[in-house]
């Protein structure tokens, strides 16, 4: 172990790395998806004012199935930032309050997960 390191630290690159594996072999389970799929990382980042945010930029991702409307809202997504602070709910958005709660049902400020997670049209097994 190196000098300063902590045990199973990662670094960002390897932790990248990792992501994008697991995103390829979740891809090509997703490949036979008609509907199509998109499957993206968010992570938080410090903010030069000490704020945490959640974002996608420079993260791995996989898209499978009917890909053009997926890949543009790829695009879309990686312009935005979600707020991570419980006080401040309208910076926040779904994806920031599933990350501070844990719990997918918060996505839409009620337990109703059902607002965003629709049953989905092929498996990945």
């Amino acid at each position: 172990m190196q000098e300063g390191k902590t045990p199973g630290a990662e670094s960002s690159s390897q932790l990248k790395a990792r992501l994008s594996k697991a995103l390829f072999e979740l891809n090509l389970k997703l490949a036979s998806c008609k509907s199509g799929a998109l499957v993206q990382v968010w992570m938080p980042e410090v903010t030069a004012d000490g704020s945490m945010v959640l974002s996608a930029q420079g993260l791995p991702f996989a898209i499978a199935g009917v890909g053009d409307l997926l890949a543009l809202f790829r695009c879309v997504s990686c312009r935005y930032r979600f707020s991570t602070d419980v006080t401040r709910p309208a910076l926040m958005g779904a994806i920031g309050r599933v990350y501070s709660s844990c719990e997918v049902g918060n996505a839409a400020g009620s337990n109703s997960a059902g607002l965003y997670i629709k049953q989905p049209s092929c498996k990945a097994q």
